[in-house]
Protein backbone atom coordinates (compact mmCIF):
# COMPACT_ATOMS: atom_id res chain seq x y z
CA UNK A 1 0.00 0.00 0.00
CA UNK A 2 1.36 3.37 -1.00
CA UNK A 3 0.69 6.28 1.33
CA UNK A 4 0.10 9.68 -0.27
CA UNK A 5 2.74 12.34 0.37
CA UNK A 6 1.64 14.57 3.23
CA UNK A 7 0.95 18.22 2.45
CA UNK A 8 1.32 21.14 4.82
CA UNK A 9 -1.96 22.11 6.47
CA UNK A 10 -2.74 25.64 7.60
CA UNK A 11 -4.15 26.09 11.10
CA UNK A 12 -7.53 27.80 10.57
CA UNK A 13 -7.22 30.33 13.39
CA UNK A 14 -3.54 31.25 13.63
CA UNK A 15 -2.40 30.57 10.05
CA UNK A 16 0.73 28.55 10.86
CA UNK A 17 1.40 25.51 8.68
CA UNK A 18 1.63 22.01 10.14
CA UNK A 19 2.53 18.59 8.82
CA UNK A 20 0.58 15.45 9.71
CA UNK A 21 1.51 11.98 8.50
CA UNK A 22 -0.23 8.67 9.15
CA UNK A 23 1.84 5.98 10.84
CA UNK A 24 2.49 2.97 8.59
CA UNK A 25 0.42 -0.05 9.67
CA UNK A 26 3.49 -2.18 10.44
CA UNK A 27 4.75 0.46 12.91
CA UNK A 28 1.54 1.23 14.82
CA UNK A 29 2.47 -1.02 17.74
CA UNK A 30 6.05 0.31 17.90
CA UNK A 31 5.29 4.03 17.41
CA UNK A 32 2.17 4.04 19.59
CA UNK A 33 0.31 6.79 17.71
CA UNK A 34 -1.89 6.74 14.62
CA UNK A 35 -0.18 9.79 13.17
CA UNK A 36 2.85 11.99 13.57
CA UNK A 37 2.66 15.75 13.26
CA UNK A 38 4.37 18.99 14.16
CA UNK A 39 4.54 22.68 13.27
CA UNK A 40 6.49 23.92 10.27
CA UNK A 41 6.81 27.26 12.11
CA UNK A 42 5.87 29.47 9.18
CA UNK A 43 2.86 31.33 7.81
CA UNK A 44 4.33 31.63 4.30
CA UNK A 45 2.91 28.97 1.92
CA UNK A 46 6.06 28.79 -0.23
CA UNK A 47 8.30 28.35 2.82
CA UNK A 48 5.89 25.71 4.14
CA UNK A 49 6.33 23.69 0.94
CA UNK A 50 10.12 23.77 1.32
CA UNK A 51 10.00 22.86 5.02
CA UNK A 52 7.46 20.12 4.27
CA UNK A 53 9.95 18.31 2.03
CA UNK A 54 12.55 18.27 4.80
CA UNK A 55 9.98 17.20 7.40
CA UNK A 56 8.82 14.27 5.25
CA UNK A 57 12.45 13.21 4.77
CA UNK A 58 13.10 13.32 8.52
CA UNK A 59 9.93 11.35 9.27
CA UNK A 60 10.96 8.76 6.69
CA UNK A 61 14.26 8.36 8.52
CA UNK A 62 12.35 7.81 11.78
CA UNK A 63 10.18 5.13 10.15
CA UNK A 64 13.30 3.42 8.76
CA UNK A 65 15.01 3.47 12.17
CA UNK A 66 11.96 1.94 13.83
CA UNK A 67 11.86 -0.82 11.20
CA UNK A 68 15.56 -1.64 11.77
CA UNK A 69 15.18 -2.11 15.52
CA UNK A 70 16.79 -5.29 16.82
CA UNK A 71 14.64 -8.40 16.98
CA UNK A 72 14.19 -10.00 20.43
CA UNK A 73 16.07 -13.24 21.03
Amino acid sequence: MVLPMPRPHKHPKIGIYYIRQKTPVDLLAVFGKKEAGWSLKTKDPEEAKVRNIEAVRKQGMIWAALRKRPEPL
